[in-house]
């Protein structure tokens, strides 16, 4: 019993001095940490505006650590732009490498509507079952022909 309240006390100190250690979101030679990498990723990829993945990145740590990150120690939006570039690299080669692997695969593509928008998804099936998605489309016509306009500014 003893051992196990032992445990329990290492346990909450560990988390205790990680929570209290100071967040390092570079590298010693100045670029952003892996880990700040694949937040920044992740954050556009659900659809966070680039503009704003460094507030909400502060925003969640204030509320949820209770730690405060200056601006300085996040990327600006040309550098976010730039690791989801490199993001999207990652990616497409990781889809390549997946297919060059594969004996035969098709292309397909399959049309949807949200929010009154008609969307097509465009994906490959490998010939293992895999299905990989190479995004998502607005369409303005139902023969997917016609890729929607892109939006005036007002």
């Amino acid at each position: 019993m003893l051992d196990k309240e032992n445990k329990e006390a290492q346990v909450e100190e560990d988390i205790d001095e990680i929570i209290n250690e100071s967040i390092k979101t570079k590298n010693e030679d100045g670029s952003f940490s892996h880990k700040v990498r694949l937040c920044v990723i992740e954050l556009v990829g659900l659809e966070v505006a680039v503009e704003k993945v460094s507030p909400v990145i502060q925003s969640v740590l204030r509320h949820i650590l209770g730690k405060s990150l200056d601006r300085s120690d996040l990327p600006n939006p040309t550098t976010t732009r730039a690791i989801v570039d490199e993001g999207h690299y990652i990616a497409k080669t990781f889809i390549l490498e997946k297919f060059n692997k594969a004996e035969n695969g098709s292309l397909g593509r399959d049309g949807t509507t949200r929010k009154k928008k008609k969307i097509v998804d465009t994906s490959i099936t490998l010939d293992s079952g895999d299905v990989i998605s190479l995004g998502l489309d607005r369409v303005y016509k139902e023969n997917a022909i016609y890729k929607e306009p892109p939006e005036r500014a007002q």
